[in-house]
């Protein structure tokens, strides 16, 4: 369920709806009220517009290969390059994932370069325009300390909050809907790439180093009551818990029903990130023991 900004929905209208559909407290349209269907296409193209203001210079010289798991947001993002004029089959390769939420590159000179990298690439370009950045509360870390170089902040909002306290976050995010979308920051990227004649290595050198890897296991005990046992920071009413180590720092949270817990791990890079990983897990394994003999 989304809310204003394109935003997860906060919990009391999450549970406002479902009281009103139990109860059925809700008001029921006849056939005679409903209007005729009307033609959203539009939207579309403004949406397309939209792509297209972020490079208002054009893309003239550049070259990019668009790939994706989902056909419209790829055949839409190769349109809109082809507009700007930059040059299909590069050796640049834009990935977009479900629903063209998320981009990867990869380009032979940088490498393969993750979904957290290039948020991080689109906060850098946002922080060079003098701006603070709102992102998730599970977004990588190492955003918050490229910021500190530039002087600014990131502002976290929670994926389902209990009340008004992200509420300053949450607005900026609604104006940064980039941070949400692969194929504006795939635009952003290759936009500023362009503007300071400069390199997708060169650019990612601006960045920490850093690399996640995530982890998703089954939880059959109280998961508030794993997050006490293995951090002292938790609290309450939060959505998981970071603990720092002296190779990189960890986020665990609980999964949307509490079945399942999902381990964040952030290293300096992929290897240190799976070790993090591997080694919550099995800490874990050894919690969940503990309780469960504890509760029997």
């Amino acid at each position: 369920m989304t809310a204003a900004g394109g935003l997860p929905a906060a919990r009391n209208i999450e549970r406002n709806v479902e009281a009103r559909l139990a109860s059925g407290d809700f008001k029921r349209v006849g056939w005679e009220n409903i209007r005729e269907v009307t033609d959203m296409s539009s939207m579309r193209q403004l949406y397309r517009q939209e792509l297209i203001s972020m490079a208002p210079m054009g893309l003239d010289g550049l070259s990019a290969t668009v790939r994706g798991s989902d056909y419209e947001p790829t055949k839409l993002l190769a349109s809109v390059l082809s507009t700007l004029g930059c040059a299909p089959n590069g050796d640049l390769r834009l990935h977009l994932g479900a629903g063209g939420r998320r981009l990867s590159i990869f380009e032979p000179e940088a490498g393969y370069v993750w979904p957290e990298q290039t948020l991080a690439l689109s906060c850098l370009i946002e922080l060079e325009r003098g701006n603070d950045i709102a992102l998730p509360y599970d977004a990588p870390m190492a955003i918050e300390r490229l910021a500190e170089q530039y002087g600014h902040r990131v502002k976290r909002y929670l994926n389902c909050p209990a009340d008004d306290c992200d509420a300053d976050a949450r607005y900026l995010a609604a104006s940064q809907l980039w941070a949400r979308d692969g194929l504006m920051m795939s635009a952003r990227i290759l936009y500023y790439m362009k503007q300071n004649n400069i390199s997708l290595s060169e650019l990612l050198r601006r960045l920490p180093g850093f690399a996640v890897a995530t982890k998703t296991i089954s939880c059959n005990v109280n998961p508030g009551r794993v997050l006490r046992e293995i951090s002292t920071d938790y609290e309450e009413g939060g959505e998981g818990t970071r603990i720092k180590t002296k190779n990189g720092v960890l986020f665990v949270r609980p999964s949307k029903r509490g079945k399942k817990l999902i381990l964040i791990a952030e290293g300096a890079d992929t290897e240190v990130a799976a070790e993090l990983c591997g080694e919550l897990e099995q800490k874990l394994a050894t919690v969940f023991l503990d309780i469960e003999r504890e509760t029997k």
